[in-house]
């Protein structure tokens, strides 16, 4: 790391030359970090490239910079993710959340517009994106997430504050804390399988959150067989699965005698997550 005293540009070139990866990805991260650590703008950072950083904006350097040198994602480095029309916060104990997931939402709040009155549940929350979204976005709806991780419910917790809205944040396993009746069930549950050649790219992330046994099935398969008794008549399971998945989740949805089941894209037009209603 260099000296405090050093123009921006030197830290730039600096980060540029430590950080491995596609050199137009780096510049961009790097100037995101830069930003980052001045509290400025992209645009600013870029046009002060001459001005030297501000103690406290080194300072946020230092903190990030062997996470970032070591080839940690952005937002575990920045410490937050954009998503929908919120900045989530990540840690090591939860995914970044990502666009396929902004697909899964954008279906559920054109479904059901701001005059509904919903219970839903979030199981297997992680940093909750999906359940924060949902009550930033549905004010009268009652947003319940279940995570068997306490650190990332504690995170999920940290997001509802910061959005400014209410989620009841539950630990246990998938269903079990919950109780009464629910008109949506959303997850995004592990479902890469042990061997996903995708798995070397995601080392950050906490495998629990990404892996599931059978092929990655075992988890899906679950919430669908179990989601029944906690629906009302008529409730909607919506799960988030793999680009290659749609026709198993659909036969595991079938199986158990879900009706109206669909599956339905993310942004590049891969089949992403399937839609069950109670029979």
């Amino acid at each position: 790391m260099l000296d405090e005293s050093c123009a921006i540009v030197k830290h730039r070139e600096h980060l540029l030359a430590h950080r491995s990866g596609d050199r137009d990805t780096v510049a961009l991260d790097v100037d995101y970090v830069l930003a980052h650590c001045c509290e400025r703008s992209r645009a600013w950072v870029l046009s002060h490239l001459d001005a030297p950083l501000s103690a406290d904006g080194y300072a946020r350097l230092a903190g990030c910079y062997t996470s970032f040198v070591g080839g940690a994602p952005l937002a575990y480095v920045l410490g937050s993710q954009p998503f929908m029309n919120l900045d989530i916060t990540v840690t090591k104990d939860t995914l970044i959340p990502r666009a396929d997931t902004e697909s899964l939402l954008t279906w559920v709040l054109a479904r059901w517009d701001k005059s509904t009155c919903l219970r839903v549940a979030d199981c297997g929350t992680g940093s909750g994106a999906i359940a924060v979204t949902l009550a930033h976005e549905r004010p009268s709806w009652e947003v319940i997430a279940t995570d068997l991780s306490l650190e990332a419910l504690a995170v999920c917790e940290a997001n509802a504050r910061r959005a400014g809205v209410t989620v009841a944040c539950l630990a246990g396993s998938w269903y079990e804390p919950l109780s009464g009746c629910f008109d949506m069930i959303v997850s995004n549950p592990p479902y890469l399988a042990k061997d996903d050649p995708h798995l070397p790219a995601l080392t950050h992330e906490p495998l629990c959150a990404l892996v599931s046994e059978d092929d990655g099935m075992a988890d899906l398969r679950h919430l669908i067989k179990h989601a029944p008794p906690y629906l009302a008549a008529g409730g909607v399971l919506v799960l988030e699965h793999g680009a290659t998945q749609g026709l198993a989740v659909r036969s595991s949805f079938s199986d158990c005698g879900w009706s109206a089941i669909a599956t339905y894209p993310d942004i590049a037009g891969r089949d992403r997550f399937t839609v069950g209603e109670k029979a």
